[in-house]
């Protein structure tokens, strides 16, 4: 096989990147033969008359040869779908030697840096048209091309082949930002007598007059990203390669590097490459890092729970999952944090030895170049060794009306032992002082509803709460009700008193004979006239409906209905 300097591997790489980007458009515009497809490039100054090897000779575009023998390698450059590689192949075919004719980077861009004696801006039949790195939306590696035909000083069709794309015929205008750097003449040269060349100019050096530097201390993970530093002589460009421990980092070519856990422990220096046309290059390298360091997984999920801690039940864990993805994970249970052994299992079941202990559940993540990376979960609660059951409830005895004494009597429980404390309730909320078995019920109290709550106790166990419900509470009524006689009618007046509670509110049915009228009360008070009624003596009967803190009552007057 043939070797291939380091330079050509981010060459290509670099162009295959931009390869997919520029075929990655086309695969749905194009068809065989079509010439008016756009290109999808950052500039409309260019039109793909063709793409792919079968598709192009379909359309009358040939590869001269290129599609049978494109897995060689020509110069050096990579075989396949490769814009170097096809170029060097049709200069070959062209009659010119398969060995590279300059030293130096193969990367495209670096074409008519390397052959500036025969670069220029015009344009010929089978010359290579050439983008220096950056030049018409082409990356950092350039792009090189055959000129297939020369339509006109501003406007030219090539043919090209791209890393990672496919093989096409481009038609080429001056009006963008398109149009190639130069044109190298390797087999176009004028037959006419070359006249000397001039005397060399004097020499051009770049010069590094402060280093590059990379300020972070390099973690695994984590980029780094170095200073170029500064240089007399304008550089137009740099090229980069990493070092571990003085050792060349494969693909380490870029302004920043990640660094793997293969380099973890070596120090990092990163050699700086500035470049200028019709200059001589300069190289220099930044101070030695740091060590790699180690570093911790981030958690992407934490360790999650489930279960209760009690005796003879079972703490579920989910595992917590990390980034990057460990190469492995454990499981582990722990007791007031030490380490329960032979626990690795996703459940875990509480026996006896472990009531009062705090339980944790952790996912551990281990990998090469990573540190010890742990998720860790608590129970909620120490390990109960059981809870109290209650066999014969709590009850209350006593009606929920206003000064009525209510007792609370106690149930039956297992543990035994148990302790219990009182507390009485109204609407959920605890009355003050409310601490005793019995509570005598108060005009605060009317019309909420009460309960008495009763909290068990018990060392290792679950603490019991139970609640015994008591009701609304509320007064009796009391009515005074007062009639007297008129010319067929009568006039009825009645007072309604919560008995403890001053007047009441809501309404009376008033009924003389058969009429019968409902009012609000005002004030405990209410007073109701009732006409065309039949004359003699009838009964006045009044009824109080009632109210949320009030029971309804009743009461009557007679009355003497006049003729």
């Amino acid at each position: 096989m043939v070797a291939v300097p380091p330079e050509l591997t981010s060459s290509t790489r670099a162009r295959r990147a931009v390869a997919r980007t520029v075929v990655g458009g086309l695969a749905g515009v194009l068809t065989l033969g079509l010439t008016t497809a756009t290109a999808p490039l950052a500039h409309a100054d260019s039109t793909y008359l063709c793409t792919g090897y079968s598709g192009c000779a379909n359309a009358g575009y040939g590869n001269g040869g290129y599609a049978q023998v494109n897995s060689r390698m020509y110069w050096r450059m990579y075989s396949g779908h490769n814009c170097t590689n096809y170029v060097a192949y049709r200069m070959i075919k062209a009659g010119m030697s398969s060995e590279r004719p300059w030293s130096g980077s193969g990367m495209a861009y670096n074409w008519g840096l390397a052959n500036s004696r025969i670069t220029d801006q015009k344009p010929t039949v089978g010359s290579v048209a050439w983008w220096n790195r950056g030049v018409g939306g082409m990356s950092s590696s350039g792009h090189v091309a055959i000129v297939e035909r020369v339509v006109s000083s501003t406007e030219i069709i090539i043919s090209e082949d791209s890393w990672g794309g496919d093989f096409s015929w481009r038609r080429i205008t001056k009006s963008g930002r398109g149009w190639p750097s130069g044109f190298i003449h390797f087999r176009d040269a004028p037959t006419t007598p070359t006249p000397p060349p001039p005397p060399p100019a004097p020499a051009k050096v770049l010069a590094n007059t402060a280093p590059p530097t990379v300020a972070e201390a390099p973690t695994v993970g984590t980029m780094v990203v170095a200073d170029v530093g500064t240089w007399s002589g304008g550089p137009r460009a740099y090229t980069y390669q990493w070092f571990a421990a003085g050792v060349a980092i494969p693909n380490a070519t870029f302004r920043g590097y990640t660094p793997t856990a293969d380099v973890v422990g070596k120090p990092l220096t990163l050699e700086v490459t500035a470049t200028r046309p019709g200059w001589t290059s300069a190289t220099a390298r930044t101070a030695a890092t740091p060590p790699v360091a180690a570093a911790g997984y981030a958690v992407a999920t934490p360790t999650a729970l489930s279960g209760e801690p009690v005796v003879g039940q079972s703490l579920t864990m989910t595992p917590g999952t990390f980034a990057p993805q460990p190469e492995s994970t454990v499981l582990q249970w722990r007791a007031d944090n030490r380490i329960i052994e032979g626990a690795q299992a996703p459940t875990l079941t509480l026996d006896e030895s472990l009531v009062g202990k705090k339980i944790t559940a952790l996912t551990i993540a281990r990998g090469t170049g990573y540190t010890r990376t742990h998720s860790m979960v608590a129970a909620p609660g120490p390990v109960l060794a059981g809870t109290i059951e209650v066999s014969t409830p709590f009850a209350v005895a006593g009606a929920p009306r206003l000064g009525e004494t209510l007792s609370l009597t106690p149930g039956s429980y297992t543990p035994a032992d148990s302790a219990f404390y009182y507390r009485w309730m109204r609407d959920g909320v605890e009355i003050p002082g409310g601490h005793l078995a019995t509570y005598r019920l108060t005009a605060e109290d009317l019309g909420h509803d009460v309960s008495a709550q009763v909290t068990l106790r018990k060392g290792n166990y679950a603490e019991r709460v139970e609640t015994v419900p008591v009701g609304l509470v509320r007064t009796t009524s009391a009515l005074v009700v007062r009639a007297a006689g008129r010319k067929r009618g009568a006039v009825v007046t009645v007072r309604v008193g919560a008995t403890g509670a001053g007047p009441a509110t809501g309404e009376v049915r008033v009924q003389v004979g058969k009429q019968k009228v409902t009012v609000p009360l005002e004030q405990g008070r209410a007073r109701v006239t009732l006409t065309r009624l039949q004359p003699g003596q009838k009964k006045a009967v009044v009824r109080y409906l009632g109210s949320s803190s009030v029971e309804s009552g009743s009461g009557s007057d007679a009355v003497k209905v006049k003729q």
